[in-house]
């Protein structure tokens, strides 16, 4: 999910939001509105870990993709 807020933003993510963002529950294949459940946001360290490092944050706490760059020769 945390790829999934990063990559769909319209702009670069607080973590503050984006815990808020993954602290929201949804019904799968419903068009409800999601349920905002404060002790279900997860920690920083929970959130940067399961995106197996596919995301950074920055110093002003921005959430940010890793870009890498791969040489060919």
């Amino acid at each position: 999910m945390t790829l999934l807020w990063v990559t769909h933003a319209k702009r670069p993510l607080y973590m503050s939001e984006l815990q808020d963002a993954l602290a929201t529950e949804y019904d799968i294949g419903s068009f409800n509105i999601g349920r905002f459940n404060f002790e279900s946001a997860p920690e920083r360290n929970v959130i940067l870990a399961s995106a197996c490092g596919l995301v950074t944050v920055d110093a002003d706490n921005t959430v940010r993709l890793i870009r890498k760059c791969v040489l060919s020769c």
